[in-house]
């Protein structure tokens, strides 16, 4: 756990359980070993002398056949302007995109999953799944972030 900055909600563990008994211990264990958002989070990360704001969840409305960054994507141009990052990670079709939006650069990233024969996967999103797992470079530095397909291709 010391390794991990924070977590989010889930619809495997966390919704299935709150659905049934009405609260779920999954949240309450993670809450014991980091931050823990029940719904979207907003992170403002201190890395050296940068500070990055970055919006996390489960997943964010707006999902797109073609792209799996659009929901990441809408939630900061219409609800959270001031974020510049945003994570996710529900649909099980990892991406990642750096872009321009207005006079701000950007990032999504959304992650693959470890369960790459689930078959939630293959009713809802497709026969192929990656277990991808995106990961974002913050320069401690200077106000840069570069996303990359996984941690070996980072630190290459």
């Amino acid at each position: 756990s010391h390794k991990v900055i924070c977590s989010t909600w889930d619809n495997h563990s966390v919704m299935r359980e709150e659905n049934v008994t009405g609260y779920s211990k999954y949240s309450e264990i993670f809450e014991r070993h980091h931050i823990y958002f029940n719904g979207i989070g907003h992170l403002d990360l201190g890395v050296g002398t940068q500070n990055y704001k970055i919006a996390v969840s489960h997943f964010f409305r707006g999902y797109s056949l073609e792209n799996p960054c659009h929901g990441g994507m809408r939630y900061m141009r219409r609800m959270a302007q001031d974020r510049e990052i945003a994570m996710a990670g529900d649909s099980h079709n990892p991406g990642l995109i750096k872009y321009i939006d207005g006079d701000r650069v950007r990032c999504v990233v959304n992650s693959g999953t470890a369960q790459t024969n689930s078959g939630y996967a293959k009713r809802f999103f497709s026969l192929h799944t990656s277990s991808a797992f995106p990961v974002i470079k913050l320069d401690p530095h200077t106000h840069e972030f570069t996303p990359y397909w996984n941690l070996q291709e980072a630190l290459k």
